[in-house]
């Protein structure tokens, strides 16, 4: 078995389901089941068992995958080890984000990083908080942005950033006339309840700003008329400016539109984005340079 078989099988796991994963690897689906079954004749126990529509890791084949994730996981830190040695910097960095996150960081700290390392990639991986901290943890990304709260003893977290939580809606909603900034510079606030005849739209369940819009509405003790959720941030947050729903964001959100406007609430909500990695993760030079990238682009919000 090789590198190449270990990731591959890692995929069937992941996406429980040899069609999904093949169509992810682009290869075929007849010639990872092959990979698949040359490895389980090779060890001689089964890897998965089918359960209803899709493949369950039997117990074998967690062992297999706890296995293999280490061997990938040493395999790139040695990869990196050498990489510095040699003056060669080439491969991949591995980012866990949730959504939107990514496209925040499109112009400063990919382009930036780009031109740093140009024969280094970026891998994103962009999913919800719980699947993140999985894939951290068994060495699937090198490094993740989580919110400071969702950051478990099994890792170093270094605070990025202290995010002010805000209400968006377009320039030509009844109410936006009455957002601005007060004479000390803080944003102007609202009740949550002004917007109680509004639609919302929200991101998917399961990140930490979705965690902390549903604290939100269950503390003003309503329900949102929401017409859509589980969608990108760039797509709410043009649904917004158009005048066709609210949404709430962080504050670093409104500086890439132009026809939205922003209130704070009362009490003012907020939440701290976290630069979250493997206590034993030792970054390449390539790595120490993209987290450096990440800590300028996510200083305090002047």
């Amino acid at each position: 078995m090789d590198i190449e078989t270990f990731s591959n099988i890692i995929a069937i796991a992941e996406d429980k389901s040899i069609s999904k994963a093949a169509n992810r690897l682009f290869v075929s689906r007849s010639a990872l089941n092959r990979q698949l079954l040359a490895v389980e004749n090779e060890i001689g126990l089964p890897l998965f068992k089918r359960v209803s529509n899709r493949l369950e890791l039997t117990y074998a084949g967690e062992v297999f995958i706890r296995t293999a994730e280490n061997v990938l996981a040493e395999m790139r830190g040695c990869t990196r080890l050498m990489q510095d040695i040699a003056g060669n910097i080439r491969g991949m960095v591995s980012v866990g984000v949730t959504n939107g996150r990514a496209s925040l960081m499109m112009k400063d700290v990919i382009a930036g990083f780009h031109e740093k390392y140009p024969h280094v990639s970026i891998s994103f991986r962009i999913t919800n908080s719980d699947e993140l901290r999985e894939l951290l943890y068994n060495g699937r990304i090198d490094i993740a942005l989580l919110a400071t709260d969702e950051v478990t003893g099994d890792f170093a977290a270094e605070p990025l950033s202290h995010e002010e939580i805000v209400l968006v809606c377009s320039r030509e909603h009844p109410l936006a006339h009455l957002a601005g900034f007060n004479e000390d510079g803080s944003r102007r606030q609202c009740r949550l309840e002004w917007f109680k005849d509004d639609v919302f739209g929200f991101e998917s369940r399961g990140t930490p700003m979705r965690t902390q819009v549903d604290h939100l509405f269950a503390d003003e003790g309503f329900r949102p008329d929401t017409i859509i959720e589980n969608c990108t941030t760039p797509l709410l947050m043009q649904l917004a400016s158009e005048g066709i729903c609210c949404t709430i964001f962080s504050e670093r959100h409104l500086r890439q539109y132009d026809n939205v406007v922003g209130f704070s609430f009362e009490p003012r909500r907020y939440f701290t984005i976290s630069l979250a990695y493997r206590k034993d993760y030792e970054p390449n030079i390539a790595e120490k340079y993209f987290m450096n990238l990440l800590r300028e682009f996510y200083g305090p919000l002047a």
